[in-house]
């Protein structure tokens, strides 16, 4: 719902032609909706953070503040992983280039030998 990388704000998703009828709040009663992006390090959105009503509701600023709070922290973190399993798949790659590299000057040190006795 926040796929623009926008805070969707909703007092009443009854009256919202977006939120309606959809069944992950239809099924849940939620009337009002304030829902923060959740993004990588590029700005995409991975999904949100959000906090429903049950009850129409007019969303105060601070409230709202409240909520971008921690979809901020959440964000960040989410970075921090990707970053993470990038460094982590960076380390295999240059582990299993090393070992590569240490079987070809093997070979080249034994063909070396052969050339040498023979």
């Amino acid at each position: 719902m926040v796929a623009s990388g926008q805070p969707l704000v909703v007092p009443d998703a009854r009256a919202d032609e977006r939120l309606r009828t959809n069944p992950a709040l239809t099924d849940l009663g939620v009337i009002a909706y304030a829902g923060m992006p959740l993004t990588d390090a590029d700005g995409l959105v991975g999904g949100s953070l959000w906090a429903p009503d049950h009850e129409a509701r007019a969303w105060e600023p601070g409230a709202l503040s409240d909520l971008e709070d921690p979809a901020a922290a959440c964000s960040a973190e989410l970075r921090l992983r990707v970053l993470s399993a990038k460094s982590r798949s960076a380390q295999q790659v240059l582990e299993t280039a090393r070992a590569a590299a240490e079987h070809a000057r093997g070979d080249a040190q034994r063909l070396e030998q052969q050339a040498q006795d023979g």
